[in-house]
């Protein structure tokens, strides 16, 4: 009984050792990335590539479909995506390192609405949304969402493997124009 024990405690400060290392090394990781999407939002000297959504078809808004690609010395680091809608704009940062998601910044705008016109006003927008989701290996390791858009929901509902599949799409498309 003991020994019984005296092993299920030793698993036990192995496990909590180990959860322990998981979380310090999420947190260097973070870090790290935080380092990273600093030093790509600080450079200027990029070549930059954009394209309408004629040229990317996935689905066609209203408002307009945007996207912008940062190019470092011939790899792609950082893609813009600016979507419009007839009620609000949603825009997403994607950061690569290597070819791979980072991290991903989310922000959504929604129009005022005038009721004595019936229709929305696009000049005045409130920002109803932010997102942040970091990804190592391309899994999510952190995320944090604050509101959400009457055009586009919740973010956190959609799975991360979203946020990384959209990214390796636009990242295809726009690796053709460098």
């Amino acid at each position: 009984m003991k020994k019984q024990i005296l092993i299920s405690t030793i698993i036990m400060v192995n496990l909590a050792f180990t959860v322990d290392s998981l979380a310090q090394t999420d947190s260097a990781v973070i870090t790290n990335i935080n380092r990273i999407v600093e030093q790509i939002n600080k450079d200027t000297g990029f070549l930059i590539r954009t394209l309408e959504s004629v040229q990317f078809p996935k689905q066609v808004t209203d408002g307009g479909h945007e996207l912008t690609g940062y190019f470092k010395d011939g790899e792609l680091v950082k893609m813009v995506e600016w979507v419009g809608l007839s009620s609000c704009v949603i825009e997403k940062e994607y950061f690569l390192q290597d070819n791979k998601l980072i991290f991903v910044r989310m922000e959504g705008k929604e129009f005022l609405y005038v009721d004595s016109l019936a229709t929305f006003n696009s000049k005045i927008q409130n920002l109803t949304l932010q997102g942040i989701f970091y990804f190592n290996e391309d899994k999510e390791i952190k995320k944090s969402i604050e509101g959400q858009t009457r055009c586009g929901g919740i973010p956190g509902s959609k799975s991360p493997l979203d946020l990384v599949a959209e990214a390796d799409r636009y990242r295809k498309v726009l690796g053709e124009l460098r």
